[in-house]
């Protein structure tokens, strides 16, 4: 991946992302989650710029870089209440112009790759446990091809069998795909397996490694 710079403050994960952190990062003070907000053009920076592919977000298509670029897992998931968990698998992939039965099959496929039966894919958001809803999201995050996945505590409903499975998924992403893999946690463990880690208190990044 290309060296990409974001605005002011970064990360408390990073799984195979390249910074070039300017030097007023470690004075801003921000949470989180608003940085991967500001990231997904979901929020704009109160100050600096975020630069993808170059370029200032602020001169990009929004909808277009949130529908091809982007994807987003939520910490509350976010799933479609009214859509099953095909449905909202599948919903990505035809903003994108993929339907029907190539856009079921490939979500049946990704459902099952973040370790969920096939039973799930026919039920709603409210007949599902925390954990099965998390990976659901997941699913849906991984359905748009996505070059920048940002992930927001991912792991944090599920066991410590699931939680390695979406690790290494994501893993796998980074390096043998070339995304870019954004993920915030408060696992020691899953911090350990990142390629470059920033740690994050009150608000302002304490220290940060490769």
């Amino acid at each position: 991946m290309k060296t990409r710079r974001f605005f002011s403050v970064f990360f408390c994960l990073l799984l195979a992302l390249s910074l070039a952190v300017p030097a007023q990062a470690e004075e801003g003070d921000i949470g989180d989650w608003e940085v991967e907000a500001k990231a997904a053009l979901l929020a704009d920076p109160d100050t600096g710029e975020v630069l993808y592919g170059g370029s200032p977000t602020a001169q990009l298509d929004r909808d277009k870089y949130r529908r091809q670029e982007v994807a987003v897992v939520y910490q509350a998931f976010h799933l479609f209440p009214l859509l099953t968990a095909l449905e909202n698998v599948t919903y990505p992939m035809e903003l994108s112009g993929v339907k029907g039965k190539a856009a079921r099959e490939k979500a049946r496929q990704l459902l099952e790759l973040v370790g969920l039966p096939q039973a799930i894919a026919g039920q709603f958001p409210k007949m599902m446990s925390g954990g099965e809803q998390q990976r659901v999201a997941i699913a849906r995050a991984l359905a748009s091809d996505a070059k920048v996945i940002l992930a927001d505590e991912p792991t944090g409903n599920l066991d410590s069998e699931n939680s390695q499975n979406i690790i290494d998924i994501l893993l796998r992403l980074a390096h043998e795909e070339g995304r870019c893999v954004v993920l915030i946690t408060h696992d020691n463990e899953i911090a350990a397996q990142a390629d470059r880690v920033f740690h994050l208190k009150d608000g302002r990044i304490v220290s940060g490694q490769t």
